[in-house]
């Protein structure tokens, strides 16, 4: 049987993360904020360093409360060794732990599960992180701050950029978060 590209490329994952109100799934599609669909990609794949999602506005909406939930995002962000990718990531059935990634361009699905250091930098020994990254308070090595702009979530007062996971201690060595771009 021969498959189309999109179904060569699709990789669905069951064991999401997180909890949406009951109302959110009145229809079949289940419908996801994007802080969550970047919280299960990061959760699923080991070698995203960051990723931004945005809606993909032709998908489902629905608004609850002070939320707006969408079924699809299309998301762009970039492996720890430096990798640019672009993904739609689409919620499927009537479950949050049911979803989809389709169109990925830049790497493959084999490339964001597996982490490998930084071009030029040597492999971590003994639990250390490649030179110009940290390791954050969840264990992961997240790319110290940096003048580049690209998958960063935030802009620190001091004009640098951060890539932290956590809301908590974001730019606390460079004068504090002036301006969110990505809020984990």
């Amino acid at each position: 049987m021969r498959k189309t590209l999109a179904a060569a490329l699709a990789v669905s994952f069951v064991g999401g993360l997180g909890s949406i109100p009951a109302t959110a799934q009145a229809n079949d599609a289940w419908l996801t904020t994007r802080g969550q669909a970047q919280h299960d990609l990061r959760a699923r794949f080991h070698n995203i360093a960051r990723v931004a999602c945005a809606p993909d506005r032709s998908s489902a909406t629905k608004i609850i409360g002070h939320d707006r939930y969408w079924q699809r995002f299309w998301c762009r962000g970039g492996t720890y060794d430096r990798i640019a990718f672009r993904l739609r990531y689409r919620s499927t059935g009537s479950c949050g732990e049911c979803w989809t990634i389709t169109d990925l361009t830049g790497t493959g699905a084999r490339h964001l599960r597996n982490r490998s250091p930084a071009p030029g930098a040597t492999a971590p020994t003994s639990g250390t992180c490649p030179s110009d990254y940290y390791r954050n308070s969840s264990g992961h090595c997240i790319h110290r701050p940096s003048s580049d702009p690209a998958g960063a979530t935030a802009l620190c007062v001091d004009g640098t950029y951060s890539y932290s996971e956590h809301a908590s201690g974001t730019c606390s060595y460079h004068g504090g978060v002036a301006r969110w771009i990505n809020h984990p």
